[in-house]
């Protein structure tokens, strides 16, 4: 087994049993913790200015992910949308309106929305994944344990 995989086995673990956990909460919650990671990562990236260049959306990825990964695909999904509303009324231009000039930002912005549901759901499937391979192992244990 490489070594690298077996380090991260106990990070994996550790997040799949936070997604057990997180999952649970209160729904208003969940969507709360998702709103301010995505603000969170709004104000880094009008920090970070125009080092991205035509890249604005490229820092939004990571909180997509999280917030899908901790709480499911809608917090995912909403992720995504907020994202994209938040990042077309602040730095796309013309800045501070809905409008969107460029037929260039335009196109990236539905392929960001797109990208972003399809990750929401790719994480929600392996998280049933993970889900369903914990249950069947534990169920091996205890098939095992039955059989000594």
């Amino acid at each position: 087994m490489d070594r690298r995989f077996g380090a991260m086995q106990p990070w994996v673990k550790m997040l799949h049993e936070m997604a057990l956990t997180s999952r649970g909460w209160p729904t208003w919650l969940r969507y709360s913790i998702t709103t301010l990671v995505i603000v969170m990562l709004l104000s880094v990236r009008v920090a970070v200015g125009d080092t991205l260049g035509r890249y604005p959306l490229l820092l939004f990825f990571p909180g997509i992910i999280l917030c899908g990964l901790l709480f499911n695909r809608g917090n995912g999904i909403y992720a995504t949308l907020l994202s994209a509303l938040l990042a077309t009324y602040s730095l796309l231009s013309p800045m501070h309106s809905l409008a969107i000039a460029s037929n260039e930002d335009k196109i990236g912005l539905v392929l960001f929305i797109l990208i972003g549901i399809v990750m929401a759901g790719m994480v929600e499937a392996l998280h049933v994944g993970m889900v369903r391979l914990s249950e069947e192992h534990a169920q091996v244990i205890a098939s095992d344990r039955d059989r000594q």
